[in-house]
């Protein structure tokens, strides 16, 4: 079990079930449960990078429970956290799926895809073969009645994602708030594999003649991302 309690700086504290303290991400100074290893992400901060097939806590790091802290929680909050700890799960679980949250609690994340998806650099004549894709998601305040805003990072070759010097939007189709964050990871991480793609509903028109050709190569990655997640 990990017990949590707030320190001045608004972190969260607690105790690991391997009885070591820890500190969870919070207000203030980043710092993390020490029970955590250290991240094998090297693009993103280790304090707050969750590594796929990482160790970690077995009681996992959570903020404060409504129990613990006496007061009802709101419909967002409550929502912030039920997707985050969805996410830690997710983490757990992918070897290809790495995430960083940011604020107290999450209202925004880094996702970096570690999977074999098409990218194109402005200068480039064609799509090539990538493994690395980055995207980060924007919790507004009107999550999640309306979809993430998100910001593509990475170059990147798709009917429904525009690349970063564009925008970097991702057209994700039907939304419903009931569609966990975690799911929408995953659904998006299937759009970079080719798994996934509309071309009915385009954002990029300069990809669409290239994918009605090569609709054999798809998609350009079968592997599962979450398995029995």
């Amino acid at each position: 079990m990990h017990r949590t309690r707030v320190d001045k700086s608004g972190c969260l504290i607690g105790t690991c079930s391997r009885g070591t303290p820890s500190t969870s991400w919070g207000g203030g100074p980043r710092r993390r449960c020490r029970c955590h290893p250290p991240s094998r992400c090297a693009t993103m901060p280790p304090d707050v990078c969750i590594s796929a097939g990482s160790a970690r806590c077995r009681g996992n790091c959570q903020y404060m429970s409504e129990s613990q802290t006496q007061q009802p929680l709101s419909p967002r909050l409550r929502r912030l956290l039920a997707d985050h700890q969805a996410l830690l799960e997710l983490a757990e679980r992918s070897e290809f799926i790495d995430i960083a949250p940011g604020g107290d609690p999450p209202d925004r994340y880094r996702v970096r895809y570690r999977c074999k998806g098409l990218a194109k650099e402005p200068t480039e004549r064609g799509p090539r073969i990538a493994e690395t894709h980055i995207c980060d998601f924007y919790l507004h305040r009107d999550y999640p009645q309306r979809p993430p805003v998100f910001a593509w990072r990475t170059p990147v070759f798709h009917p429904n994602i525009l690349p970063p010097e564009r925008g970097g939007t991702v057209c994700i189709g039907a939304w419903a708030p009931a569609e966990s964050l975690a799911d929408l990871v995953v659904r998006i991480g299937e759009m970079i594999q080719y798994k996934n793609y509309d071309l009915a509903d385009v954002l990029n028109e300069e990809v669409v003649g290239w994918v009605r050709k090569h609709r054999d190569r798809f998609p350009v990655d079968d592997r599962p991302l979450a398995p029995g997640f």
